[in-house]
């Protein structure tokens, strides 16, 4: 995120600053950050122009409501050199390789017994039942898209707009780190 890209956005920001990753050389400045709670209008507005802009924009949260670092996105917590594209993977290969993980008989493992593991998967067990069929075309997802930014914002109101040069939402968080 570069101040020159932030310019190119014709909605008025709300104070804010970039953020850069505390990895690697800490040149490397992820996104910009609000100073303040996010407006479910302004992130719509933003998101509209991303086609012109390519500035996307999140809500985020922090770990702790009461932390004033707003950790991890305002303390720089974040990791973008680590982070790979979403078009670089294959869903079903991802997913394919964690049921197996997961599934896997592991003595060693503290956590969970093999019933309880298992239970996480049920009724499919250790067998990898593949990708679900996807939903029938619905509702307009930038409609979507906005009635569920409003509403998380109801009940987040601590939330703030975090802005990310990514070419699309699935990307964004990946660019983000």
């Amino acid at each position: 995120m570069t101040p020159e890209l932030l310019s190119t956005i014709a909605v008025p920001l709300p104070p804010g600053r970039l953020i850069t990753s505390d990895e690697g050389g800490g040149d490397v400045q992820a996104l910009w950050l609000s100073d303040s709670a996010a407006s479910a209008e302004t992130w719509k507005r933003i998101r509209e122009q991303h086609p012109h802009t390519g500035v996307w924009p999140l809500l985020l949260d922090a770990l702790d409501p009461n932390d004033g670092e707003f950790r991890p996105w305002g303390s720089g917590e974040v990791f973008p050199e680590r982070m790979s594209s979403p078009a670089d993977h294959d869903p079903a290969d991802l997913l394919a390789q964690w049921w197996a993980t997961y599934t896997a008989d592991d003595e060693d493992d503290d956590m969970l017994d093999v019933k309880r593991r298992l239970a996480v998967t049920a009724p499919f067990g250790q067998t990898w039942p593949g990708l679900a069929p996807g939903p029938a075309a619905g509702a307009d997802p930038d409609e979507l898209a906005s009635e569920f930014a409003q509403a998380f914002l109801i009940d987040r109101p601590q939330t703030r707009l975090g802005l990310i040069a990514a070419g699309s939402g699935a990307a964004a968080l990946t660019v983000a780190g």
